[in-house]
């Protein structure tokens, strides 16, 4: 995969265009060395790696056995190629198989050594999200194919239409994997291949003290005090960190935390998580970022997000005074936690956000200025990211002394123009409750041509699309155009009240 520098690049989210800082497009980043952080409940060690994540574990794409991919169910999979990587690691592959023709499957099977072994499982297959390319899903089965154990449609973080999984197996043994494209996985849709829909797969065991990037979880660690330290990796986009974090739940009451600096410049954190349909047999239920002092940043309740369709992701805004961050795993308040009670997490802070908001914005005479620019993954759109704070000026946990607050951005559109909008703020843990995201035409700022409020459950997102939360706003008229953000309430746990949004028009 290339490397996509977050300020040009878009990403995907449930299916969606959403914001420049939620961009994940650098899936392979190449590590400039770093030094250790402090000791302590909140100490970090930095590590020079050749990649940041799993998917590039495998070292440079190579030729691959390059068989004839005609494998139709689990009873004749092919099984994937072993090979090593510049850490003389073992990994396991397929190079060179398509979905072609048209609603083609493939199957592939490898070996799991030993009980409770960590793999991690993916493609490298459309890293810019191509139409005319292909849009993998991998479905994890047992040996015989008669048992489905995961699924996944998109890596966790990426403007791709790559997959991944990163599984718990309970037993060793051997086990079946389907790769097919999306249009063939779920029901209504046409299915799609042909020669252009080429894909590797790859499956790399997961040793943790071989890949230190990778943490496992060590009890106990289930307070602020007793956090346990992440090692990280560092990205070279600007000043960005990854790191990984895979656990059990002993019990649906079981409490793990996660710890790492802050490093200097960084401003936004992300949590990515994967839900219950990709593997495990409980979902985590609150999902927190904390700072240093235990105040919570940012917070999602996973049995409120009944949309499981989509990828679950918590960010927060970074205040320059915190010096650790903390990410804390709650199990999920059930009867019976299952078999496979795992999950994992994939964490990044980086110096990149949204451009900001300039106070005073609280008019369309004072608005800030939404800068635009040629979307990176779509030419046609001309693409306008931004962020803010309602009532920045208020940053404690006294909900009462929070006030509303109004956010003015102006930006222009052309007649026959669309308007694409996607924002997320509750979606993505901050303490906004209900915020109003509304747009107006110059001239007629007392009639919104659209305005919704964004819930916990669905991502806001208007679009032509099935997804979409409403429709895309046709432009009849060239001139200047707004977007206004307004919120009178808060949570009074979290104390963050931040937003960010992609304006795209889009010249059809």
């Amino acid at each position: 995969m290339n490397i996509v520098r977050l300020s040009s690049c878009f990403a995907l989210f449930g299916g969606v265009f959403l914001l420049g800082s939620g961009c994940g497009g650098d899936a392979e980043e190449t590590g400039s060395g770093g030094a250790g952080g402090a000791g302590g409940s909140g100490s970090v060690t930095t590590v020079s790696s050749t990649v940041s994540s799993t998917s590039t574990m495998s070292g440079p794409t190579t030729t691959g056995m390059m068989t004839p991919d005609e494998s139709t169910n689990c009873g004749d999979a092919v099984e994937l190629e072993q090979a090593t990587n510049s850490l003389m690691l073992p990994f396991f592959q397929y190079d060179g198989g398509a979905i072609d023709p048209a609603g083609d499957t493939d199957f592939f099977k490898f070996t799991v050594a030993n009980d409770g072994d960590w793999w991690s499982i993916g493609t490298d297959a459309n890293p810019d999200g191509k139409n005319d390319m292909i849009d993998t899903v991998m479905t994890l089965y047992n040996e015989t194919g008669e048992e489905q154990l995961a699924q996944n449609n998109y890596a966790p973080y990426s403007s791709s239409d790559d997959s991944e999984l990163n599984y718990r197996f309970v037993k060793a043994g051997t086990y079946c994997l389907k790769i097919e494209d999306a249009s063939t996985a779920f029901d209504g849709q046409t299915p799609e291949g042909g020669p252009s829909f080429m894909y590797r797969v790859y499956a790399v065991p997961i040793d943790f003290p071989q890949y230190p990037q990778h943490n496992l979880d060590a009890e106990p660690n289930g307070t602020v005090m007793d956090a346990q330290a992440m090692t990280v990796s560092e990205g070279t986009s600007g000043i960005t960190d990854y790191g990984y974090a895979s656990g059990t739940f002993s019990a649906k009451d079981d409490v793990d935390m996660f710890s790492m600096a802050r490093r200097d410049g960084t401003n936004t954190f992300y949590v990515y998580f994967a839900a219950k349909g990709e593997g495990s047999s409980m979902d985590p239920d609150l999902v927190r970022v904390r700072d240093q002092d235990g105040n919570i940043l940012s917070e999602v309740n996973v049995a409120e997000d009944i949309d499981n369709s989509q990828r679950r992701r918590i960010w927060a805004a970074i205040s320059p005074t915190a010096t650790n961050l903390i990410v804390e795993v709650n199990g999920e308040a059930v009867d019976d936690i299952g078999g496979n009670p795992f999950y994992h997490i994939q964490t990044r802070s980086t110096d990149y956000e949204n451009p900001q908001e300039v106070e005073p914005n609280d008019d369309s005479m004072s608005a800030s200025v939404a800068v635009g620019q040629v979307n990176s993954g779509n030419p046609m759109l001309y693409s306008h990211y931004i962020g803010g704070t309602l009532n920045s000026e208020d940053i404690s946990s006294d909900a009462t002394a929070w006030g509303a607050d109004t956010d003015w951005w102006s930006f222009q559109a052309q007649q026959g123009q669309n308007i694409i909008l996607t924002c997320t703020s509750v979606r993505g843990g901050t303490g906004l409750i209900s915020p109003t995201f509304s747009i107006y035409r110059e001239g007629d700022l007392n009639n919104p041509l659209q305005t919704e409020s964004e819930t916990k459950t669905k991502n806001l997102y208007w679009a032509q699309s099935t997804s979409a939360s409403k429709p895309k706003i046709v432009v009849n008229q060239t001139g200047n155009y707004y977007l206004k953000i307004e919120g009178a309430d808060r949570d009074p746990n979290v104390l963050t009240t931040n937003y960010a949004c992609g304006i795209h028009v889009e010249t059809p």
